[in-house]
């Protein structure tokens, strides 16, 4: 009967799966210009979703407004969201995203990625989810014109949208942590991993901010030593 009628009597591997639901949202956007993101977390009660963190990087690295590297920021603009959480001592949780660019939003759901200039923020979006224990849920895509992360990725400060300057609500390119500062430098689009050692190097780096931040899942920031 499997092999007379596969489609009513198999099931795939992934059906077996058991998802869990997402405490935490990323709402975000990038462009070659800057990468900007929201932080929504999941009220117990209503289960509606908070928003509470704020973030624009504007002019992190010199790309010459080349539109090449759209798919690559956009999928930093996710990331950086990630590596946010987890400075934030956020661990063990499902993180539902979303985005505008349907490229970074398989990326981050198929794990399969785009080399080049999009190799090095591939390695940390590995390395981040494997040791902070995250995992991202839905991924869904909502048109620019809608998407409210679109200003921070172009120069709109978080305080112009009522979010304080403190680190406990938000940062820019100007105030961002020095250890996501350092891992924002290694996932430069413009840099490419060439090298077994270049490749070792950048691991190691990341490895070592990455074991840094709050194991807790508090989310109160205590910035760690990077």
């Amino acid at each position: 009967m499997m092999k007379m009628d596969p489609d009513h009597h198999t099931r795939s591997f992934d059906s077996f799966t058991v998802t869990s639901t997402a405490s935490y949202l990323i709402e975000s956007d990038g462009c070659p210009g800057g990468v900007g993101f929201f932080l929504h977390r999941r009220d117990p009660v209503s289960g509606l979703w908070i928003r509470f963190y704020a973030v624009s990087l504007v002019g992190m690295y010199d790309l010459d407004n080349d539109p090449k590297f759209q798919n690559a920021m956009e999928f930093i603009g996710v990331l950086m969201g990630l590596v946010t959480l987890r400075w934030l001592g956020v661990s063990h949780a499902v993180i539902n995203v979303l985005g505008d660019n349907t490229p970074s939003l398989s990326w981050i759901q198929t794990w399969k990625f785009k080399s080049g200039s999009s190799t090095s923020a591939a390695l940390l979006f590995v390395l981040l989810c494997h040791t902070g224990s995250l995992s991202v849920g839905d991924a869904d895509f909502r048109a620019g014109v809608d998407n409210a992360a679109d200003g921070l990725s172009r120069g709109v400060m978080p305080s112009q949208l009522g979010f304080s300057q403190t680190l406990d609500q938000s940062f820019t390119k100007a105030t961002i942590p020095a250890g996501i500062d350092l891992l924002s430098r290694l996932i430069d689009p413009s840099v490419e991993l060439m090298t077994e050692d270049t490749l070792i190097d950048t691991w190691v780096l990341m490895m070592e901010v990455l074991t840094a931040f709050q194991p807790s899942s508090s989310l109160s920031p205590c910035p760690p030593p990077f």
